[in-house]
C-alpha cells in the first residue's frame, strides 16, 4: 500500500503536533483535572462557586480590580501614545535626530555590551 503526498503531508502535520499537544496535555490539562478533583469535591461533597462569591463579596478584591482597570485604562493608551511619537521622532528628518537616536538606544546598548566585555574579562581575553 502506497502513502500519497498529501497523506505524508497531512501525517508529518500530525506528528508535528504531537510533541506541542502532549506537553499541553502534561503541564495544563492534568494539573487543572487534577485541581479540579482536590478543590471541587472536598470531603465528598459539592462546594461549588463559594470561594469565587467570597472573592467578589470581598473589599480588597473589588479595591484592587479597579485599581487595575484604572491601570490598563490610563497606562496602557499613554503608554502607546509615548511609544508611538518617540517612533514619529526617530524616523522623522529633523537635525539631532541621530543624536536622540543614539541618546535612546544606548540605554538598551550598554548592559549588552557590559556583559560582554565582564565575560572577556574574567576569560582572561582583555
Amino acid at each position: 500500500m502506497t502513502i500519497s503526498l498529501k497523506n505524508k503531508e497531512t501525517l508529518t502535520g500530525f506528528a508535528y503536533l504531537l510533541l506541542p499537544l502532549a506537553g499541553f496535555a502534561v503541564f495544563y490539562v492534568v494539573p487543572f483535572l487534577l485541581m479540579l478533583q482536590r478543590t471541587v469535591m472536598a470531603g465528598g461533597r459539592w462546594v461549588g462557586f463559594a470561594q469565587y462569591v467570597s472573592v467578589l463579596n470581598s473589599e480588597a478584591f473589588r479595591l484592587a480590580a479597579w485599581n487595575t482597570f484604572r491601570f490598563i485604562g490610563l497606562g496602557v493608551p499613554m503608554v502607546m501614545g509615548l511609544a508611538l511619537a518617540t517612533a514619529l521622532v526617530l524616523n522623522m528628518k529633523i537635525r539631532g535626530k541621530d543624536g536622540f537616536r543614539a541618546a535612546f538606544v544606548l540605554p538598551l546598548v550598554l548592559p549588552a555590551a557590559g556583559g560582554v566585555m565582564l565575560d572577556y574579562a574574567v576569560a582572561g581575553v582583555v
